[in-house]
């Protein structure tokens, strides 16, 4: 889908390409998609280091340190793990796992483990 997700060494995630858009973007915003943008997860008012990153073909998923999944992108066929097929453009916690101590994830053309 023409998107990449960096993680730097202190935890940070970087985003850019198609699927970094927002959907609060506007036309101005937009010719900005292939500029770094951090996208920040935020859990009870802090915010979280980000130990891993995987970018599907039209969706991707981290991997906090405190063992959270947060997945976005297209959901066709529930492959972002929310239970629908909605599709998200700003990381949306996997609710199903928050209570899983996930050690990894990993982003496929169509699906997520």
């Amino acid at each position: 889908m023409h998107h990449v997700l960096a993680l730097t060494s202190e935890g940070e995630m970087f985003t850019w390409g198609r699927l970094a858009l927002s959907k609060n973007d506007d036309m101005s915003t937009r010719s900005k998609k292939w500029l770094p943008k951090e996208i920040e997860i935020v859990e009870n008012m802090y915010k979280q280091k980000i130990i891993q990153v995987s970018c599907g073909y039209f969706h991707s998923m981290c991997l906090t340190a405190h063992y959270t999944v947060y997945s976005w992108g297209r959901g066709d066929n529930g492959r972002l793990g929310h239970g629908d097929s909605h599709s998200y453009s700003d990381p949306k916690l996997i609710e199903s796992l928050k209570n899983e101590k996930i050690i990894q994830v990993s982003a496929g053309e169509k699906h997520s483990a």
